[in-house]
């Protein structure tokens, strides 16, 4: 099994903090999601990364908008979670003081500058050879996208710039999708395969999943894994938003399973 170095973003911005508002149920899901990813993990070869300085502006900006309402000590669960095996990078020397990191944004060729730590940590180790992924607990989701496009740029080194995809996993339940199916199972079936499916921006609500459009039959799937036998499997919806069955974990789709109480019109 591959060792994979894993990045955790918390939310922290205005946009990020506004789409939770003020639910005291979202914020605190976000360790149950952080302890969902961990059990998860715990058998393989992994290192995870976090910035304690990005926690603790999440945890600033959401007492704030929760109107100082208790938040159940939010930071000392996910540090508490994460653990002394998790590296905090943010007292971390720059991993390349001579390197600029740049996000691009292919459908507006727009490009933002990226000064964060973590961003610069996770692009250094995949541009070492290491495999790499990052996390985002945000309900923001601006470049909808599953990898993040960084181009590692240095005015010091004529063979730059070069570019490195990222993995990136937003809402939490596509980086489980995609660990069990690449890393643990190694199958060949993923939501994330980009030559079969195409992300959307839309999420099941009930249990934020992200929803991928199928492009050879405009249908929708999303993962599923929340039920209490944890018999994980895929959810499909014809391209109108009607229930059409269930598929297995290689995408075999049963239509005997088909549920008339199930739908995602509202979504779509």
């Amino acid at each position: 099994m591959p060792r994979i170095d894993i990045f955790l973003l918390f939310p922290q911005t205005e946009e990020e903090i506004l789409r939770l508002g003020d639910n005291l149920d979202l914020y605190k899901d976000i360790p149950r999601q952080l302890a969902s990813i961990i059990q998860l993990i715990k058998n393989g070869e992994y290192k995870l990364f976090y910035d304690s300085e990005n926690i603790t502006a999440f945890c600033k900006q959401a007492a704030i908008l929760c109107d100082g309402r208790y938040l159940d000590n939010i930071r000392g669960q996910l540090l508490y979670l994460l653990g002394k095996k998790a590296l905090d990078v943010a007292h971390k020397n720059n991993p390349n003081p001579s390197h600029d990191y740049y996000q691009w944004f292919s459908d507006t060729t727009s490009v933002i500058i990226k000064t964060d730590i973590l961003h610069r940590y996770a692009a250094e180790n995949k541009l070492s050879g290491n495999d790499s992924a990052i996390i985002s607990f945000s309900y923001e989701d601006p470049w909808n996208r599953d990898i993040i496009p960084l181009i590692q740029e240095s005015r010091y080194n004529d063979t730059l710039p070069q570019i490195c995809n990222i993995p990136y996993f937003n809402p939490v339940g596509t980086f489980i999708e995609w660990y069990k199916s690449k890393i643990l199972d190694n199958r060949t079936f993923s939501l994330t395969d980009i030559t079969r499916f195409e992300r959307t921006n839309k999420l099941y609500e009930k249990s934020k999943r992200r929803i991928y459009k199928e492009r050879s039959t405009n249908r929708y799937w999303y993962y599923d894994f929340f039920h209490s036998d944890n018999k994980e499997h895929y959810e499909v919806f014809d391209n109108t938003g009607n229930h059409v069955g269930e598929a297995d974990m290689n995408g075999v789709l049963d239509e005997t399973k088909k549920d008339k109480t199930k739908s995602i019109k509202g979504i779509i």
